[in-house]
């Protein structure tokens, strides 16, 4: 009695929902901790029931066993929960099926709890709230389609609210089986499974307009399965259709997918076509110092050595000089390099070896794959220079004087589309905010100057001389120190103002995604010095990847996040299933957007 006891105390604040769907089944537990479920385990099974329906729309003896033998294993797992903290749910195959009461009543003594056969328009209404769930609050009109085995769902929505729903009874699973059969892909079959599935969802034209919505979502394994591929594609666009066998597919692969393998062990990498510099980038984001001194040393010895002979001679033609002789060209000694934790290198010619290695070499070599560093404007260089430039307008200082800090190296800065808006939120004045309005994300930033920047005034305040009356945010109840700050706990109301204040938030917006760092009594006016940005990804959990949302369709993928990530973060990701090493960036509560 005292063990169930102390099992259940463990799982009195953990729910479990589960999926029977045609092709798979899915285990999902979460814990609620401050009135939010976070994802604590997430198991998925491909049970593909949706094969054994047979003409007669029977389920076979096998399908049922597959789906039996998963239950079991599923019931191990959430032993000890209540009724009220389960629910398990079947789909399209369960509504088919003829002989379901027999798979059912077996099913429930297995489980441990009824499994409730949803109707279609629920499914969807079900779809609908999971993925309003990890989509970030907006006004814009939503249209999320979901691919499952045997039938796919429509919805439109806004926020939270679907609005209309319906399921198709067209899916993968399905599909293959009447026209793959044999696995095998043929024009005509093609053809004719897509004259079948416009036939069912032509009804769908009318009800699902493209004029009804701004953004289309999918979900499910299936549209998972269309992510990978584009992600894989990349930003590669076909000028014509191809013709014939696709033997291979090649594009350049960069330094993440390297260094991630690196960081979890590997002595080599086994690799297709990479761009030249990652072979040197790659070991020095795994091994070296973290920091963007030692990136760009590993960088700058990069293009140094990928040429190999040319740094030794073959690329050096001196002015007025005298070139190699036609012997040593035909042997040239490769250029060996000792790189340093910080970056730093000494780079060396074996001794003997034919060739000429010295600053005249490396300098030319250098300028030949580089061209004019200045050109080279990425958006951390474009931040670093805009703080600079509004920090000295601000003192009166030159540019020059204005140091920028270096920022945690897992920081990937985007670019921005319009002007960064800058602020300075902290009493300190060493901190600057910059927020970019297009993609939305925001930074902090600490500087130093030649003048203490105490004495710096706030952008955003106007020394005044007497009160001021102003529209600010306050508190709608009484706020605790670390708690998350919801749309529900603060408002905008007009306010009177002590002379001098400064750091007022004055839209909602500006205190979601973040975390209180001390006690806010009810109706007191918020700080920027009051908030610190949420963790809104923790490194180990699974969180939704979305692609794809500038062409106006969106597909997503559930993903590894491999760092814990605030709102606007760069993170590095990791697919539960390949094993392939992505970034995105973080929009929201477990919910990270890719290229």
């Amino acid at each position: 009695m005292a063990q169930y006891h102390a099992h259940a105390m463990q799982t009195k604040n953990l729910f479990a929902a589960i999926d029977l769907g045609s092709n798979s089944f899915r285990l999902e537990i979460g814990r609620l901790e401050a009135g939010h479920l976070r994802r604590v385990e997430y198991i998925k099974e491909t049970v593909r029931q949706g094969n054994g329906l047979d003409a007669e729309r029977h389920l076979s003896e096998a399908a049922m066993q597959r789906g039996w033998d998963c239950l079991a294993r599923f019931a191990e797992r959430i032993a000890g929960f209540q009724a009220s903290q389960v629910r398990a749910v079947a789909t399209q195959t369960m509504r088919e099926a003829r002989n379901r009461e027999v798979f059912l009543a077996k099913a429930k003594d297995i489980l441990g709890f009824p499994i409730e056969v949803i109707a279609g328009r629920e499914e969807a209404r079900l779809i609908y709230l999971g993925v309003s769930h990890l989509l970030p609050q907006s006004t814009e009109r939503r249209l999320v389609v979901d691919i499952g085995g045997r039938s796919t769902e429509l919805i439109l929505g806004q926020n939270a609210q679907a609005e209309t729903l319906e399921s198709y009874r067209v899916g993968s699973v399905a599909w293959s089986m009447k026209y793959f059969p044999d696995g095998q892909w043929t024009n005509s079959a093609f053809k004719a499974a897509e004259i079948a599935a416009k036939a069912i969802l032509d009804e769908a034209q009318m009800h699902y307009p493209r004029s009804s919505w701004d953004t289309c979502y999918g979900s499910s394994g299936t549209v998972g399965a269309v992510a990978d591929v584009l992600a894989l594609a990349g930003d590669i666009a076909w000028d014509r259709p191809v013709t014939g066998t696709l033997v291979g597919a090649h594009a350049y692969l960069g330094a993440m997918p390297l260094a991630g393998a690196l960081a979890e062990g590997a002595d080599v990498v086994v690799t297709g076509r990479v761009a030249d510099s990652a072979l040197f980038a790659a070991p020095a984001l795994a091994r070296l110092d973290p920091g963007d001194a030692a990136l760009a040393g590993a960088l700058t010895v990069g293009h140094l050595l990928e040429c190999s002979g040319q740094l030794t001679g073959g690329n050096f033609e001196p002015v007025g000089g005298e070139l190699l002789s036609a012997a040593d060209y035909a042997q040239l000694g490769f250029p060996l390099a000792h790189v340093h934790r910080d970056g730093s290198a000494e780079i060396r010619l074996a001794e003997g070896a034919p060739g000429r290695l010295d600053t005249e070499t490396c300098t030319l070599q250098l300028l030949y794959e580089v061209h004019d560093p200045s050109r080279y404007a990425t958006p951390d260089l474009v931040l670093t220079q805009s703080v600079q430039q509004w920090v000295s307008s601000q003192q009166g200082l030159r540019p020059e004087q204005v140091q920028v800090l270096p920022m945690d190296a897992r920081v990937r800065v985007q670019a921005c589309a319009r002007p960064l808006l800058m602020d300075l939120p902290f009493v300190g004045n060493e901190t600057v905010r910059v927020r970019c309005p297009e993609p939305v994300w925001q930074l902090y930033v600490r500087v130093q100057s030649a003048v203490k920047m105490a004495a710096m005034p706030a952008a955003s305040a106007t020394p005044q001389a007497s009160e001021t009356r102003r529209m600010v945010l306050v508190a709608t109840q009484n706020l605790v120190r670390g708690m998350a700050v919801g749309a529900a706990d603060v408002r905008e109301q007009m306010q009177v103002l002590p002379p001098g204040g400064s750091g007022y938030l004055d839209q909602v917006s500006q205190a979601l995604h973040s975390e209180l760092v001390r006690d806010i009594p009810a109706g007191t006016p918020l700080r920027s010095s009051d908030l610190r940005p949420l963790i809104l990804v923790k490194r180990g959990q699974l969180v939704q990847l979305n692609v794809g949302k500038s062409t106006g369709f969106m597909v997503s993928a559930r993903v590894e996040a491999l760092q814990d990530g605030r709102m606007g973060e760069v993170i590095k990701l990791k697919s539960p299933e390949s094993g392939r090493m992505l970034s995105g960036v973080v929009r929201g509560p477990n919910l990270v957007e890719g290229p």
